[in-house]
């Protein structure tokens, strides 16, 4: 079955995982399926390649639902300003990630961890995260 012709599918898989179904504008939507025909047509198709192609569009449409949720239940964030930001870039094995770390220790600080980059939301309360499902998830992945 062609990734294309399961662009309907992903959306109600990305659904029922969250329970949500207000995947915003459909600005998306032209682009996705050129990405969808392009998995299709110019891609090496085996049985775990495509398994994980579909886990990641999925992924990303369920990243869409929880960051349309937010949006919808918080207007005011589309307003809000950022200041100062500070921005780690670096090739591997420089210490970036060690510096990103070492400053996400700060409670002063505002840090994007990795679950909810994966999943964009409001950020609930830190006492909260580890019993967030796909807290528990990223988690896992991690470990793993």
């Amino acid at each position: 079955m062609s990734f294309l012709s399961r662009f309907d599918a992903f959306h109600e898989q990305a659904s029922q995982a969250t329970g949500l179904d207000d995947f915003g504008s459909t600005d998306y939507v032209e682009p996705m399926k050129l990405l969808l025909s392009d998995y299709d047509t110019r891609c090496r198709h085996t049985p775990e390649g495509d398994a994980m192609s579909s886990g990641g569009i999925i992924g990303l449409l369920v990243a869409r639902l929880f960051a349309q949720k937010g949006f919808k239940e918080h207007p005011e964030f589309a307003n809000a300003g950022i200041e100062k930001p500070i921005i780690i870039t670096g090739m591997p094995r420089t210490g970036s990630t060690a510096l990103q770390k070492l400053l996400a220790r700060d409670p002063g600080t505002q840090w994007l961890p990795p679950w909810l980059a994966s999943a964009p939301m409001p950020r609930p309360p830190r006492d909260t995260w580890e019993n967030h499902p796909f807290y528990q998830a990223v988690a896992l992945g991690i470990e793993q």
